[in-house]
């Protein structure tokens, strides 16, 4: 700060005056602040900042890259034994069940028109029975009635068992009806024991399919779902290796790069597998022959040897030593 001289009141004689100027420093001491001798970088402060900003930014993607990891982690659990499997397990059991519930209904429908079938094979067994013994009752009245006949008319032995001949074929006649009528009521039956084992056969056969139908897509769906998991899994690592990359750009590290290649090992892994579940998938397997060659097991069986029946032919021949004209009187 300069100080100036006041100027002169009263004199005559001008008087010559020289100005001091004083100068007053308000700074610091000699050296501290004086541009000689290798003075501060005025940059370092830029610089500090700038590290500390790469350092903050380096802490956050790599905070970034542990929280991916973190959801890779948690997205496993969908693969172990208490995720994807567990469901798949319990749809399993379910087609199992359902499939069960519906075999044993269907033999139980069985079971019931079985019973139906054998009751009226042994009604038409009943029905055959009676009637055969009605049959041999007629012949032997139509029998016994020809015998009086003869023995009343004086008729001869021949002629008496042409008439026992003529009873007997009437019977057999007789029974030839009984026996095809039954056994046309049992055929009837087998027939329809047969429509009965195709209809189970066939329903079996179909709830097998539809058992293996469903087992199957409950695999598709399972290895679609173990492909999608696995192929998030995949990204997010591989998203937490770029995350650590940046992290190391920002300030570099070895674990930062140690990181950054576990993830990216880990993430191309993760969709390789994810890549595989594409081709996987259940075989549904043939229907087994204890279904499709089942033929039930109905007691329905012709209890008749139609051998027996057969048409019966009487030979007869005149006596031995007869004249002719007693063969002539006869006729």
């Amino acid at each position: 700060m300069a100080y100036w001289e006041a100027p002169p009141t009263t004199t005559s004689k001008p008087t010559t005056t020289t100005t001091k100027t004083t100068t007053k420093t308000s700074g610091t001491t000699s050296g501290s602040g004086s541009s000689g001798g290798g003075g501060s970088d005025p940059y370092a402060r830029a610089r500090a900042d700038a590290k500390a900003a790469e350092a903050k930014a380096a802490k956050r993607y790599a905070a970034q890259g542990d929280l991916l990891l973190k959801q890779a982690n948690a997205l496993k659990r969908a693969l172990s034994s208490k995720g994807f499997r567990k469901d798949l397990r319990r749809q399993l059991a379910a087609a199992n069940l359902e499939f069960s519930e519906e075999n044993k209904m269907i033999l139980a429908q069985y079971a019931r028109g079985k019973e139906s079938l054998e009751l009226s094979a042994d009604t038409a067994e009943d029905n055959r029975a009676r009637s055969t013994q009605e049959a041999g009752g007629n012949a032997s009245r139509e029998r016994n009635e020809a015998l009086q006949q003869g023995i009343e008319n004086g008729v001869g032995a021949i002629d008496q068992l042409k008439a026992q001949a003529a009873s007997l074929r009437n019977w057999s006649f007789n029974m030839g009806q009984v026996n095809s009528n039954y056994t046309d009521e049992v055929n009837s039956l087998k027939s329809e024991h047969a429509q009965m084992v195709n209809s189970v056969v066939t329903a079996r056969q179909n709830a097998w399919r539809e058992r293996e139908q469903q087992r199957a897509q409950s695999y598709r769906t399972y290895y679609d779902n173990r492909g999608q998991v696995l192929t998030e899994i995949g990204n997010k690592r591989g998203e937490a290796s770029a995350a650590y990359d940046m992290a190391n750009e920002q300030k570099s590290s070895s674990t930062y790069k140690k990181k950054s290649n576990s993830a990216e090992k880990a993430a191309i892994r993760s969709l390789r597998a994810a890549a595989l579940q594409t081709g996987r998938g259940y075989s549904e397997r043939a229907t087994p022959s204890s279904i499709t060659n089942w033929e039930g097991s109905a007691n329905i069986e012709n209890r008749i040897d139609p051998r027996q029946w057969g048409e019966p032919v009487l030979e007869m021949k005149d006596a031995e030593g007869a004249s002719s004209r007693l063969r002539r009187w006869e006729q």
